[in-house]
């Protein structure tokens, strides 16, 4: 008998960033967080939670409306950073208001979703997670070693993935939405 997977209820708003982003992000993510890399490609969260599964499609013509007004941005990475005290390794963005300005404007939208359930208001840090740590000596040394990077990746964002976590733990794209009105 098939095991049926079904939607947990969570949900997040992210960007994907192209192949050749992913491609360098996975180098990473398969040596620091192996068992947490098929659970979701490389991203940046937008926010989440958002809107619970099962009022998605209740809200998603709202949300394709709101994007509609919001520009395509660009990204770039701009080297390696941390969160020690969560073990976190990441792929640090060079400008975060590219990201908050789009958060702000869902949040608008939707204000009873705040990112991280407002956890960090408005201050928290978007990024790429590459890997994660349970000894924080680990995450020091790999940090270290990887910092010494001149790193600068860039790419255009021109769509957002609305992402449901399934009951085997990975994220479903539930929908691709363009930013600034644009197809594709």
């Amino acid at each position: 008998m098939t095991e049926q997977y079904h939607p947990t209820g969570e949900t997040s708003i992210v960007i994907v960033p192209p192949p050749d982003v992913c491609g360098y992000a996975d180098h990473y993510r398969r040596l620091y967080m192996p068992d947490i890399i098929h659970h979701i490609e490389p991203h940046v969260t937008v926010t989440y939670p958002f809107v619970p599964y099962d009022k998605l499609a209740e809200a998603e013509p709202r949300l394709r409306q709101l994007l509609a007004k919001c520009p395509p941005r660009r990204l770039s990475f701009r080297g390696f950073s941390t969160f020690r005290a969560s073990g976190i390794l990441y792929l640090r963005l060079a400008d975060n208001e590219r990201i908050h300005s789009l958060y702000r404007a869902i949040l608008d939208e939707f204000p009873e979703y705040p990112a991280y359930g407002g956890k960090y208001a408005a201050g928290f840090v978007p990024h790429l997670t590459v890997g994660v740590f349970s000894d924080p000596q680990e995450l020091a040394a790999v940090y270290d070693e990887l910092s010494v990077q001149r790193l600068y990746i860039g790419f255009d964002v021109e769509r957002v993935l609305v992402k449901a976590r399934m009951s085997d733990g990975v994220w479903d794209t539930w929908a691709e939405i363009p930013l600034g009105g644009k197809v594709g």
